[in-house]
């Protein structure tokens, strides 16, 4: 009986909650258990130590992903030096192929017809597969493709092997679809770099005029409308004029220029009158473009002066 009422008073000092007991702490006798207050510290240590770690490994992750990173950033930063470099190579080619190309149209070169013919083709070929046809689609293009060319070459691709006095080389310029003797023999020929395109594009629709300069005899002058779709030329025939300066048998000029219609009925020809003028390469001075129906490729240089007879057979803006 004494042990149970000694209980029953223990049991009524038992703090009931948490308020009561932090109004009312037990004491701190070597009987009683260690206070909830000392153990604290343990779990702020605890929480402190789980804290640190945490934060050691988000700093790990944030480091390894800093290093990812600037790994990421060289590796493209490498990429992009090397396209860098890679352009800056193709650009020089191509200035370099341009420069032996028109060389070689000047009359400069050393070695055979044949060779220097091929050469020329070899030439083409590598500007044409360098150039971006891309730009061809901007405004700027259409403002270089308009103005006054000089044709400095012309030729069917393969024609370097074709040879005037060949019988085989005629045989399959008539009977198949070798490249034309008498094209490839006016290589570099004078008569050939006569040869003007005047482009109007400023007009609706615009204006072609191809001038053959057959000085001191006469100019011939061939017009065309003129349609453009990607710097394409798309062109229709419609006359043209032959201005006589001079008679062959004379051997002075005329007082008077005689002005004669061209001799063909373009009107009459229909689609024979129509094609496409190709552009390949384009750029400030340098034109090279390929006929959509015979194949043969251009070469032209951009001339700054006027053409011959230029006030009197037509108006170029």
């Amino acid at each position: 009986m004494a042990m149970v009422t000694q209980l029953s008073s223990s049991i009524s000092r038992t703090p009931t909650s948490h308020k009561h007991q932090a109004a009312h702490p037990p004491s701190l006798s070597r009987a009683s258990p260690r206070p909830w207050r000392c153990e604290a510290p343990r779990l702020s240590a605890a929480v402190v130590s789980l804290a640190v770690t945490s934060a050691s490994a988000s700093l790990g992750v944030l480091n390894v992903s800093r290093l990812w990173g600037r790994a990421g950033r060289r590796s493209r930063g490498s990429r992009d030096s090397r396209g860098s470099r890679a352009a800056v190579v193709a650009v020089c080619a191509a200035n370099e192929a341009k420069s032996e190309l028109l060389d070689l149209l000047s009359g400069n070169w050393d070695s055979s017809r044949v060779n220097a013919a091929q050469r020329v083709e070899d030439l083409v070929a590598e500007l044409v597969t360098s150039f971006d046809k891309e730009k061809l689609k901007s405004e700027d293009a259409q403002k270089l493709l308009a103005g006054r060319w000089k044709l400095l070459n012309t030729f069917t691709p393969g024609q370097a092997a074709a040879n005037l006095f060949s019988l085989k080389s005629w045989q399959e310029y008539v009977f198949g679809k070798g490249p034309s003797p008498v094209q490839a023999a006016a290589f570099t020929n004078s008569a050939v770099q006569k040869v003007y395109q005047a482009l109007d594009l400023t007009a609706t629709p615009g204006r072609w005029y191809n001038v053959i300069d057959a000085s001191p005899l006469g100019i011939i002058c061939l017009e065309a409308d003129l349609s453009t779709e990607e710097s394409d030329l798309r062109f229709q025939w419609t006359g043209g004029r032959i201005v006589i300066r001079r008679p062959p048998w004379a051997d002075r000029d005329l007082e008077e220029p005689i002005c004669l219609p061209y001799p063909v009925p373009f009107k009459l020809l229909g689609d024979r009158a129509r094609g496409i003028f190709e552009t390949d390469y384009l750029d400030d001075d340098l034109r090279i473009s390929r006929g959509s129906k015979s194949g043969s490729v251009f070469v032209l240089a951009r001339v700054r002066d006027p053409l011959p007879m230029e006030d009197e057979l037509y108006d170029l803006a």
